[in-house]
């Protein structure tokens, strides 16, 4: 298993890992040392997951994805989350359109049209 828990990997994992790092680098600009060591245990994890020796690019995309955009949920909704997000999202609708139209009458109350 790949291990990554102090940012030093150890054998096959680390000469893999250096391979990467340019390429890793130009993908992850404004990242912290501490957003970095949590990317490479990630990638780690999904190549010891995957059953790999070695970390591959594919490995740090799937971690920077998975940090960035949280874990994957499936596409598929059921007909009752559909239905509650439906409401969710008009009940949205319904006040934005409140908001606005006190706004404006507001600023038509101050003399401007």
């Amino acid at each position: 298993m790949l291990l990554a828990l102090t940012g030093h990997q150890s054998g096959d994992a680390a000469r893999s890992c250096d391979r990467q790092v340019p390429g890793i680098a130009a993908t992850t600009p404004g990242l912290s040392g501490a957003d970095l060591k949590n990317l490479v245990n990630e990638a780690a994890l999904l190549a010891a997951r995957r059953e790999q020796n070695e970390l591959r690019h594919k490995d740090f995309v799937d971690a920077l994805e998975k940090i960035v955009l949280g874990p994957e949920r499936p596409l598929l909704l059921s007909p009752e989350d559909r239905e509650r997000i439906a409401y969710h999202e008009t009940a949205r609708i319904i006040g934005v359109r409140r908001m606005l139209r006190a706004f404006v009458d507001e600023i038509r109350g101050l003399g401007w049209r």
